[in-house]
Order: C-alpha cells, then sequence, then structure tokens
C-alpha cells in the first residue's frame, strides 16, 4: 500500500512522533487530569489512546499531502502545490 509505505517515511514518523507527544500529554492532562492529582486509577488504555490517536493522524495527513504533491521524497511545501490565481500575471 503507497499510503502506508508513504506514512513510515522517517521524516514523517519522526514529525508524527513529536506532534503525538505535545498532543497526547495535553490530552492526558486533560482528560486524566482529576485521576492523575486525585488519587484515582488511571486507565492505562485511555492513556495509549491520547498519544496512539494523534500519531496516526498526523502520520496519515503528511502521508496524503505528500502522495498528493508527488510523493517523491519530502515535500519542499507541507501544503502541496499551490495553484496560480488566474487573474495573476505571469511569473
Amino acid at each position: 500500500m503507497p499510503l502506508i509505505r508513504t506514512a513510515c517515511r522517517p521524516a514523517i514518523v519522526k514529525t508524527a512522533l513529536k506532534v503525538a507527544l505535545v498532543v497526547g500529554l495535553v490530552l492526558n492532562a486533560i482528560n486524566q487530569g482529576g485521576r492523575l492529582f486525585g488519587g484515582e486509577p488511571i486507565l492505562w488504555g485511555h492513556v495509549l489512546l491520547n498519544f496512539v490517536v494523534p500519531f496516526c493522524v498526523s502520520s496519515y495527513s503528511a502521508a496524503r499531502t505528500q502522495m498528493r504533491a508527488g510523493g517523491a521524497g519530502p515535500a519542499s511545501d507541507p501544503v502541496g502545490p499551490r495553484r496560480r490565481d488566474p487573474g495573476a500575471s505571469p511569473p
């Protein structure tokens, strides 16, 4: 599958791990804050999902963007190719 192969590229995985760490920490503070500071047992499955879901979303988004941009190596523009304004003068 080209999508999975693209999502497993080292640059995408590295970025997705960073996103998952930051977003996962925030989500865990929001979702498990009472348990962390209130002495209640922590729901470890929820903790794991709070990191896995942002990783998957970030990986999927980056892989789709790269595939739409041509898929050859890291995309030079993470947003993808820009469309020229039809009313603009030629470069």
